[in-house]
C-alpha cells in the first residue's frame, strides 16, 4: 500500500492511494529461519495456552442461548475468579462477555478454553456502590432478557427475581 498525502487549500488533507495485493499461498517457499522462529514461539505459546488452570468434574456450556438468559456455572465460576483477583465482596460478569458456544468437557480447564470463551481484552474494574446502585444495574442487566446484560454472580450472593415485573 502506497499513501500520498497532497496538502489543498482550507488546510484538508486528502489521501491517493494505490495497493497491490500479494497472495500468498503454496507458490512462495518458505523461509526456513522464519519458520524456526515461528515454531520457537509456537512451542511456548501452545505451553502457556495448554497449562491448567481449574478443573470440573461435570461439562461447562458457553451456549450463546443459554448465557444471555439464565444463570450457568460458567457465568459463576468466572464471577468467583474475578471477586477472588480483586478481593471483592461480589462480583458480576454479563452474559454477552462470554463466547465459544460449547461446552468445556470434564477434566482440567486450559487457558486456552478460557481464552475461547474470553476473546477480547477487557477491563476488570473494583468499585464500592451503595445497594441501591447494585440493585438498579441488576434490574438493568436482567431488563429484556435474554440480553448480552444478563448478570451471572460470584458464590455467596443470592440473586432472586421476576423477569415479569417492572425493574426500579
Amino acid at each position: 500500500v502506497t499513501l500520498a498525502f497532497d496538502k489543498r487549500a482550507g488546510g484538508h488533507l486528502r489521501a491517493k492511494t494505490s495497493s497491490r495485493l500479494i497472495e500468498i499461498n503454496s507458490t512462495i517457499p518458505e523461509n526456513e529461519a522464519v519458520a524456526a522462529v515461528a515454531r520457537g514461539y509456537k512451542t511456548q505459546v501452545d505451553a502457556l495456552m495448554n497449562s491448567p488452570l481449574a478443573s470440573t468434574s461435570v461439562p461447562i456450556s458457553t451456549s450463546t442461548s443459554l448465557v444471555r438468559s439464565q444463570e450457568m456455572p460458567i457465568g459463576n465460576l468466572l464471577a468467583d475468579v474475578y471477586r477472588d483477583r480483586f478481593g471483592a465482596d461480589i462480583a458480576m460478569v454479563v452474559g454477552g462477555s462470554i463466547r465459544a458456544g460449547r461446552a468445556i468437557e470434564p477434566g482440567t480447564v486450559t487457558l486456552a478454553d478460557i481464552s475461547s470463551m474470553l476473546p477480547w481484552p477487557g477491563n476488570l474494574q473494583k468499585v464500592l456502590i451503595t445497594g441501591r446502585v447494585l440493585r438498579r444495574a441488576l434490574e438493568h442487566a436482567l431488563a429484556n432478557t435474554p440480553s448480552s446484560r444478563f448478570p451471572h454472580v460470584s458464590s455467596g450472593f443470592k440473586l432472586v427475581y421476576d423477569i415479569q415485573k417492572a425493574p426500579y
